[in-house]
C-alpha cells in the first residue's frame, strides 16, 4: 500500500464530524479536528523506544535536533512517562496493537497524557492504519510518519518546534512548511500526516 492509499483508507475511518484536509499531490498532510489555539508551558519531552536497537540511531538524531526546545527530556524502553510531547518508536500488529506489547497506541497516549504524539518510526504494514483509527477520539495531535527520509525528519521537527516556541501554532506552522495546496511537492520533507485532536498548540 502506498502513502496515498494509506491516507485514503484512514480517512474513511474518521467520523464525518472531523474536518479533513486531503490533497492527493501532497505528502505531508494535516487533518484538523480541533481548531483551538492552546499553549504548553515549559514542555516536557518523552522518548519511548519500543524497537530497541532498530530505533537507536533515529533517537540519537532526533533528540539532538529537538531537545533544546524542552524543559526536560526522559527516555524509556519500557514504561510510558508523563510528558507534553511524546516521540514513540514502534511498529504495529495487524490488530493495531504495538508489536511485543499488549497495549494499543491510544493506551500509550492516555497514559502519557501527552498533547502531541509523534510516531517516529516507519510503519511496516496495515497495523498502523488500525492503530490510528482507534485514536480518532484521543485529545492529542497525533503524527503518523510514513517515510522519515533521512535527515529530513529531525530537520523538520527542529523547524516545527522552533516555530511553536516562537508562539506559532502547530498546525499553522506545519501548513506553512508543507502548504496544503494541490501540486505542492514538499521536497526535503518526511512524508506522513497529522490529526489535530488537541488544537493549534504552541510552546511558552
Amino acid at each position: 500500500m502506498n502513502f496515498y492509499e494509506f491516507v485514503a483508507e484512514y480517512l474513511t475511518e474518521l467520523s464525518a464530524a472531523f474536518f479533513a484536509v486531503f490533497i492527493p499531490a501532497a505528502v505531508f498532510l494535516v487533518i484538523r479536528r480541533d481548531r483551538r489555539k492552546l499553549s504548553i508551558r515549559s514542555p516536557k519531552l518523552g522518548i519511548l523506544n519500543l524497537q530497541g536497537k532498530l530505533a537507536a540511531s533515529w533517537i540519537t538524531e532526533d533528540r539532538a535536533a529537538i531537545e533544546s526546545f524542552f524543559s526536560s527530556v526522559e527516555e524509556s524502553a519500557e514504561s510510558v512517562m508523563k510528558c507534553d510531547v511524546l516521540f514513540v518508536y514502534c511498529d504495529f500488529n495487524l490488530d493495531g496493537k504495538i508489536v511485543g506489547k499488549a497495549q494499543s497506541l491510544s493506551d500509550v497516549i492516555r497514559k502519557s497524557r501527552a498533547h502531541i504524539v509523534v510516531l517516529a518510526s516507519e510503519p511496516s504494514g496495515r497495523g498502523s492504519q488500525v492503530a490510528m483509527a482507534v485514536c480518532r477520539n484521543v485529545r492529542a495531535n497525533v503524527v503518523m510518519t510514513m517515510e522519515r527520509k533521512g535527515a529530513a525528519f529531525p530537520s523538520f521537527y527542529k523547524r516545527l518546534f522552533s516555530a511553536m516556541a516562537g508562539g506559532i501554532g502547530m498546525s499553522t506552522a506545519w501548513t506553512s512548511m508543507a502548504p496544503q495546496i494541490s501540486g505542492s511537492e514538499h521536497e526535503g520533507l518526511p512524508s506522513g500526516f497529522m490529526t489535530c485532536g488537541a488544537g493549534d498548540l504552541w510552546f511558552r
